[in-house]
């Protein structure tokens, strides 16, 4: 049990007096730590907006090139169509006109066949 005198109330309150010094110390601190977490928060945050932008316009040139290689690889798939179609069109004319000279030779051949040239 403690003996309550005027002493023991004086040491009492010096040692309030320290906490709440201590406190206020704390408080300060904690203050001073809000206040540079936040304004690391906002810096980040700025960053944030700043690389979001550059990736937004990052992802336009990207879609920009990829139309222009749509676009290409269409008029080569179309090229290459257009090649086949002439391509087909010539052996067609190439065998058509086999088929003639065969045709003409064998007339040729059979009337002098018939005639006894």
């Amino acid at each position: 049990m403690t003996v309550e005198t005027p002493y023991y109330y004086k040491q009492e309150l010096v040692r309030i007096d320290t906490l709440n010094n201590a406190e206020d110390d704390v408080s300060t601190e904690l203050l001073a730590l809000y206040e540079e977490i936040f304004g690391d928060i906002e810096t980040l945050m700025t960053r944030i907006d700043g690389n979001n932008d550059e990736i937004e316009r990052h992802n336009k040139y990207i879609k920009a090139n990829k139309d222009i290689y749509i676009s290409l690889k269409d008029k080569i798939q179309g090229a290459r169509g257009m090649q086949n179609d002439i391509q087909y069109r010539y052996n067609q004319a190439y065998y058509t006109n086999i088929l003639i000279m065969v045709s003409i030779i064998g007339g040729f051949i059979f009337y002098s066949g018939t005639r006894k040239l």
